[in-house]
């Protein structure tokens, strides 16, 4: 057979290969570049914007299909401590469809808290005005906030504005010239240094796995930065969301629907995380029903957060490992029946909590104060005036030196003097 000949048969194995999805099994996907699409997010704001939600990065990852994901976690978090929601979300979807997931964050420890410092500084503030000065003068910069307002103003605007040219551009410009004052350090969280660092990360990734799919998921900030390193790069066929629209309605996976629904984030976790599971359900309770004002203002907490408590709690009670916390349960237990208004059942719970406090049994120094301040609480929402004095001068009593001695005003108000009452 000449050489001509055996060529063009190796070459007509390799097509029918890649037509039938083998060409990678046969180590032939050097035959063509490393598809990689960066998706930037916008954290914290997927819980609230209906135009860019956590179901929208399922839809983005069920359209795309990768072979391989790589999040915004630092690696020595990563399946071990709770990150980002929707970093956790897209390694659950990694996990349960067999795909290679890649921590690719990267920032130094107490990084934030020095630029917060620094912030606070006379030198800084010479140099933010030197910064709006600049930004004034500058006609990408003028240009996008005339047309949409400043980058923290920007509303339910979709997915495909955060991946959209106008924004990239603008993000990068902004960089550029914060960089001219304050170059590559705190106040820019180290631009250049983390987004290299983070990049080397991605490159590693894509290394490792030649001619497949890769998605990198990473805040909206540095997508410019990693679009531009990949374009350069010889190997990559860089992918734009835009080229992918529009996004498919795929039934949502079981796993997903509880992370979305029930705030079940167990199989983002490798084995034996989190270590301090009754820790873990009690963190999980926090941001919805114990958030800001929440404590002090119950009628604040939206229906839908005690909905999701109810469905965290229901997990906790049945969990093995959760066996030694029943003070804790029976605390959140009983807040949860308060705020769906079930008095009695709160302090069915509530009430058998503070005899085990006044035995000393019960050391948390929150559950000590709260416990009898939200007796208190049940009891004036039943009418029972005199025990709810008696729990509110016991919570007050045993909050005295503990660290939420400084806390008697705000959680205890003048309730001895003025009854509770839901606004």
């Amino acid at each position: 057979m000449t050489t001509r000949r055996r060529f063009l048969m190796i070459l007509s194995v390799a097509m029918i290969c890649f037509q039938n999805g083998r060409g990678a099994d046969l180590g032939l996907a050097d035959f063509h570049k490393t598809e990689v699409l960066v998706v930037g997010t916008v954290h914290q704001r997927h819980s609230i914007d209906t135009n860019f939600s956590y179901k929208d990065i399922f839809k983005i990852l069920s359209t795309y299909d990768p072979d391989v994901v790589c999040v915004e976690i630092r690696p020595k978090e990563f399946r071990k401590e709770p990150y980002l929601e929707e970093m956790m979300l897209a390694t659950i979807w990694g996990v349960i469809h067999d795909k290679k997931v890649y921590p690719i964050d990267w920032w130094l420890d107490g990084a934030r808290q020095v630029r917060d410092s620094l912030m606070k500084l006379p030198e800084y503030k010479q140099k933010e005005r030197e910064v709006d000065a600049i930004e004034a003068k500058d006609s990408i910069v003028g240009n996008f906030e005339k047309k949409y307002g400043t980058w923290k103003n920007q509303g339910q605007t979709g997915y495909e504005f955060w991946n959209g040219k106008e924004y990239n551009d603008y993000t990068m410009e902004e960089y550029r010239l914060s960089m001219e004052v304050f170059g590559d350090s705190p106040i820019n969280l180290y631009y250049w240094t983390r987004n290299d660092s983070m990049m080397a990360y991605i490159l590693s990734a894509i290394r490792e796995n030649p001619g497949r799919k890769v998605i990198v998921l990473t805040g909206g900030e540095h997508k410019h930065y990693f679009d531009k390193a990949l374009r350069n790069d010889s190997a990559v066929s860089l992918v734009q969301l835009a080229s992918i629209l529009p996004l498919t309605n795929k039934e949502f996976d079981p796993a997903i629907t509880s992370y979305l629904e029930e705030m079940n984030d167990l199989p983002y976790y490798e084995t034996g995380h989190p270590k301090d599971m009754n820790d873990y359900y009690r963190t999980k309770l926090i941001p919805v029903i114990h958030g800001p004002d929440m404590d002090e203002y119950p009628e604040t907490v939206p229906p839908g957060n005690i909905v999701k408590a109810e469905k965290v709690i229901n997990r906790w009670k049945k969990d093995p490992s959760s066996s030694t916390a029943s003070d804790i349960i029976d605390f959140e237990i009983g807040w949860l029946h308060f705020l769906k208004r079930e008095y009695h059942q709160a302090i069915g719970f509530l009430s058998p909590l503070s005899l085990r406090i006044e035995a000393g049994t019960v050391r948390d120094p929150f559950l000590r104060a709260a416990t009898h301040r939200n007796l208190g609480f049940c009891y004036d929402c039943i009418g029972k005036r005199d025990s709810a004095i008696v729990n509110y001068r016991r919570g007050e009593e045993l909050a005295r030196g503990t660290p939420f001695e400084s806390s008697i005003k705000v959680m205890f108000k003048n309730y001895k003097v003025q009854p509770y009452y839901p606004r």
